[in-house]
């Protein structure tokens, strides 16, 4: 090293998402050896397949792999310094500067790793000084962890029941406590920024409505809900939402579903729209809907104006902050368009109909009154859409006194359509083999 290392206020870790390119990745801070530099790949050590530079350098240097990690994986870069004493001063020897730079610079940064581990770690607040201690493994197993009427740290059976903070409260058992709500995590949703949260979400929004239970929904890096619509008739919206700290976002897409960037700019009634930019590449307002404006609340319903390329939108809000909750969210347009929601993580952009066709179905000999069953896969077919179902003898003519019916649902909750072949006749009817031809069609908004 030319000079000492320059220890500054800078956090001994960095995280990146991969997006399958990139294979140069920069650490800001500094490092005395390649050997002080940690990494991860999804929370697992990597040890080969590449190179560091900057070693020795105040202003760190970078990481390059050998092949770009994959799309979605979380990268954390991290100085992990081995503590052993690396210098001995001697006794009336010569105290060289530059090496007690680098012992000092070596502590220092050895207290920048303790200080960020601390960090994450669950401590009392300043105001606060009590010896904290666990109590001992065979107290503890099997039962949680609390706090007693001091606020000490103390255990519970499982089970057990446990009292609100509050004068009056009623004891309840921690099941019951724990049921008030419902978290989107119950449901799968991960909240990383990469993974698609959508069917998760549905399925999380649904048992909310089913239950009538509080939906949480704000782990993760970034939250957002939408709806989205086809826009290619209708340009002008209105979106209302129920809660706080909740913003206003909007992306645009053209026929092809590539997404509007800059050039095709918004308009909300009461308030300025900003270019996200990417990753996000929406536009969103630039102030929250809860908020006032010259002492009045005229933000909370928003007039949405798209821009002429649009085609289909997602119109929606985003938390403000962590504290943001979100309680209801509606959307308006006039009754002379009503343009068709197509939410839903199996639904396709643009599409009202589904249609499948079905050639393995022999229907058998039926008695007068009888019935047989056939369950067609039709992907995306969901409670609520209209469903149709006919017949095509291979040879022959079908002549009326079998009727067929149509209804979602069949062995699968989704996805599938259930066809039920009825003879209304006064007598035995053979249909033998035909094509079958079921029809699905979302409803409007």
């Amino acid at each position: 090293m030319a000079d000492h290392i320059r220890i500054g206020d800078v956090a001994p870790r960095i995280q990146y998402i991969a997006n399958g390119v990139q294979t140069a990745f920069t650490y800001p801070f500094p490092i005395f050896a390649s050997s002080d530099l940690e990494l991860r790949l999804n929370g697992l050590l990597v040890f080969t397949g590449f190179s560091i530079t900057g070693a020795g350098l105040s202003e760190g240097g970078q990481v390059l792999f050998d092949q770009a990690p994959a799309a979605g994986a979380k990268l954390t870069l991290r100085r992990h310094l081995r503590l052993s004493r690396t210098s001995d001063f001697q006794q009336n020897g010569v105290l060289r500067a530059r090496i007690l730079n680098d012992e000092l610079d070596y502590q220092v940064a050895a207290l920048q790793e303790a200080q960020d581990g601390l960090s994450g770690a669950i401590r009392l607040d300043p105001s606060e000084y009590a010896a904290t201690v666990l109590p001992l493994a065979e107290a503890r197993a099997n039962r949680i962890l609390g706090f007693d009427a001091t606020g000490a740290v103390t255990v519970f059976p499982q089970g057990g029941t446990i009292t609100s903070a509050y004068p009056g409260a009623v004891p309840r058992s921690v099941e019951d406590k724990f049921s008030e709500t419902l978290s989107a995590r119950d449901f799968g949703s991960t909240g990383n920024g990469t993974s698609d949260d959508g069917p998760a979400l549905q399925a999380a929004m649904n048992a909310a409505a089913a239950s009538g239970k509080h939906l949480i929904i704000g782990e993760g890096t970034s939250r957002a809900l939408g709806f989205v619509v086809d826009c290619s008739q209708c340009k002008e919206f209105f979106i209302a939402a129920e809660g706080s700290e909740l913003r206003p976002v909007i992306q645009q897409f053209d026929a092809s579903e590539n997404v509007l960037g800059a050039t095709s700019p918004l308009l909300f009634s009461n308030m300025n729209a900003s270019w996200a930019g990417s990753p996000a590449m929406w536009w969103e307002g630039n102030v929250n809907l809860d908020s006032l404006s010259g002492g009045y609340a005229i933000n909370r319903l928003q007039r949405v104006t798209l821009h002429a390329n649009a085609r289909f939108a997602v119109i929606g809000v985003r938390g403000g902050s962590a504290s943001a909750v979100i309680t209801a969210l509606r959307l308006y347009t006039p009754a002379i368009y009503a343009p068709m929601v197509l939410f839903g993580g199996s639904r396709r952009w643009g599409v009202r109909e589904y249609s499948a066709v079905d050639t393995g179905w022999t229907i058998p000999a039926l008695a007068a009154n009888a019935t047989a069953t056939r369950d067609v896969t039709l992907t995306g077919l969901r409670q609520g859409d209209f469903v149709s179902a006919s017949f095509a003898k291979t040879a022959g003519f079908q002549n009326g006194g079998v009727i067929f019916h149509a209804a979602v649902g069949g062995t699968a909750g989704s996805d599938q359509l259930r066809v039920t072949a009825h003879n209304i006749s006064g007598g035995n009817i053979t249909i033998d083999a035909g094509t079958l031809y079921v029809r699905a069609v979302k409803p409007r908004l």
